[in-house]
């Protein structure tokens, strides 16, 4: 994990100091790039560029950022991993490019040399980057297919800021003024998190995933460059073969990310995601694979620390287990809050970035099993619409009975019992007919 920056005075007076104003900006990013910094200007010094470092690849001086290209005439600042760079690389060496790191981003600024913005569609990976061109005197920003890292811009009067957090972009020096997106946060507290596009600030948006953004000639243009719907067009014939092509794919996800130049290990919850990720990476990992899991001393209905054990035994993993009390999840609340940047109503943030704290303390790098539940359905919201029809020939007037029932009945998650009483009441709620309402009901 990486932290970009920078900003482009397209019009108007020249910063003062511009490498320090970009300084700071890089600086509220410290946690996000511990092992170096840097800033780039342009020689009319109204395009700035700042980077603050995590190594992955190629942890000496030579993958230092900004970084430029052989003729100095192009410069990048890149947040993330392509995960098939070094076979990207040997096609551009067979073009005739010659290469001075062995870190991806040395290839993604080769990619946009020869292929323009289609350079995209040859990376495989997640990233989000910011490229000056000097010949062509445009900024090219983009963010990878799904989102998975993170970038916000500002664009008003001449003036393009942009940062991987929003932290960053408040840290610039004459921020034009910013107003709360009520619509946005009334969004979020509906549906627990911001919509793609969304900032809670009405003047600075989220690139969206899979799209670029190219400033030129005192235009923004915002352009899709991947949407998910029409890539999935071969079909699949039986569940054998349906089988076969998801472990083919798996295999190739998790070996591609094993390459790395630090410690790796894995987040492991003992449920079917996060274990299929460790299986893959003890088959593939010519090391034993440290694997972390977090236990709840006062929360057993959400202790799986017991699976978790299991799963590593099962695989030899070198296993640790990070025991924590409720005192533990409040006292780490506002540093939690404070590193999500923007409104995030998910409780397991918490956890997330207590095993995250300990488990760095070993490794670099951790893989895990998130994003699974979306991709599989595995949450109670997605099966639960597998019962509607049913519940659709009961009369309304035993809905109305059972919810009158239930509606003094104590919920919570202090036990399996409240647990299940909670998600009864939810789905209760989620009567509507309407598929989309009913699921942001489910929530």
């Amino acid at each position: 994990m990486c932290g970009i920056a920078g900003f482009w005075r397209t019009e108007g007076r020249i910063e003062d100091d511009p490498a320090a104003n970009a300084g700071r900006m890089a600086e509220a990013m410290r946690l996000r790039g511990p092992d170096d910094q840097g800033v780039w200007l342009s020689n009319d010094r109204r395009m700035v560029l700042s980077h603050r470092r995590l190594s992955i690849l190629d942890t000496s001086s030579r993958g230092h950022q900004p970084m430029h290209s052989a003729d100095g005439r192009q410069v990048i600042v890149y947040n993330g991993e392509i995960y098939n760079f070094r076979e990207l690389r040997t096609d551009l060496e067979r073009e005739g490019d010659r290469f001075s790191t062995g870190t991806d981003t040395e290839v993604i600024l080769a990619a946009y040399r020869r292929f323009g913005v289609d350079c995209l569609h040859r990376f495989n990976g997640m990233f989000d980057f910011a490229i000056w061109d000097e010949d062509d005197q445009s900024l090219f920003l983009a963010r990878d297919r799904f989102g998975v890292k993170p970038l916000l811009y500002l664009w008003q009067g001449g003036l393009l800021l942009f940062a991987s957090e929003m932290k960053a972009i408040r840290a610039f020096d004459g921020l034009p003024a910013l107003t709360l997106n009520v619509s946005a946060i009334r969004r979020y507290f509906y549906l627990t998190y911001l919509m793609p596009q969304d900032t809670v600030y009405k003047e600075i948006r989220q690139l969206d995933a899979g799209h670029f953004l190219v400033v030129k000639d005192g235009n923004c243009r915002c352009k899709r460059w991947y949407d998910l719907a029409p890539c999935y067009t071969d079909k699949i014939d039986s569940p054998a073969e349906g089988i076969q092509a998801l472990r083919k794919t798996m295999e190739a996800a998790v070996r591609d990310r094993l390459v790395s130049d630090v410690p790796l290990g894995a987040f492991l919850s003992g449920g079917v995601d996060s274990s299929i990720v460790v299986g893959l990476m003890a088959k593939f990992s010519p090391k034993r694979v440290k694997t972390f899991t977090v236990g709840y001393n006062d929360a057993p209905v959400y202790d799986e620390s017991a699976f978790a054990r299991k799963v590593a035994r099962h695989f030899g993993t070198e296993h640790s287990e990070i025991r924590l009390s409720l005192r533990d999840g409040i006292a780490v609340i506002p540093d939690a809050l404070d590193y999500l940047d923007q409104p995030f109503g998910d409780s397991s943030c918490i956890p997330t970035y207590l095993i995250s704290r300990e488990t760095r303390k070993e490794v670099t790098v951790a893989l895990s099993g998130d994003g699974g539940d979306e991709v599989f359905a595995g949450y109670s919201k997605y099966q639960a619409e597998a019962y509607v029809p049913y519940f659709r020939l009961i009369p309304g007037a035993v809905w109305i009975t059972v919810r009158k029932l239930l509606a003094n009945v104590p919920e919570g998650r202090q036990s399996r019992l409240h647990e299940y009483v909670r998600m009864l009441k939810k789905f209760l709620r989620a009567d509507s007919t309407d598929q989309v309402t009913r699921h942001c009901a489910l929530m």
